[in-house]
């Protein structure tokens, strides 16, 4: 049996995961710092409901114009500018975005009509902005996601990405962004032996 000499399973070791640790689509919003303007969030919390991994019918991004907790359909109100960031606390080339609408459930003016923006870090605008729309009333899940990819070329060195809804859209809501890039693969959760 021939050895093989420790400098070179040395190397082979460690070029190992290197070699099968192909890169994959990682969602690099998912988990990351939220914010929106003064009004949004009803309540609070759905602020970070953009961004927390889950898109279905009881989870959603949510601000209601005016200020009122629940305003009464039949209101007409301006929206000063209603809108929500996430800002990935690094800069990312990205492959693809994709938006969620409010799952199951509502006007598709909710969200048609918003703007997407993305950012780098000196706060420079990266691209042109994208027009989010084509979104049919009531979203289904089946229907309810856009995807976006810059016709293939994605976008380099993105570190935020901000939506502002129309002016005039009282309920601005969407059920989850997702931001991916090309990064390693998360490590595997350990099994749980209890």
């Amino acid at each position: 049996m021939k050895r093989i000499p420790r400098l070179s399973v040395l190397l082979l070791s460690l070029s190992a995961p290197l070699a099968s640790g192909q890169l994959v689509e990682v969602n690099v919003a998912q988990g990351k710092q939220a914010s929106g303007d003064t009004s949004f969030g009803a309540p609070p919390a759905r602020g970070v409901d953009g961004i927390d991994g889950t898109a279905d019918a009881g989870n959603w991004t949510h601000a209601d114009y005016p200020a009122s907790a629940v305003p009464y359909p039949g209101e007409i109100d301006v929206a000063p500018n209603p809108w929500w960031q996430v800002d990935f606390g690094d800069a990312f080339d990205l492959t693809r975005i994709e938006i969620v609408d409010r799952v199951g459930c509502c006007d598709p003016n909710r969200l048609n009509g918003s703007t997407i923006t993305l950012f780098d870090e000196a706060g420079a605008v990266v691209g042109d902005p994208i027009l989010v729309e084509g979104f049919p009333a009531s979203s289904p899940a089946g229907s309810a996601v856009m995807g976006y990819d810059n016709d293939g070329a994605g976008w380099a060195g993105v570190a935020s990405v901000r939506i502002d809804g129309e002016a005039t859209n009282q309920y601005f809501q969407f059920s989850e962004f997702r931001a991916f890039s090309m990064q390693p693969p998360p490590p595997e959760s350990p099994d749980n032996a209890a």
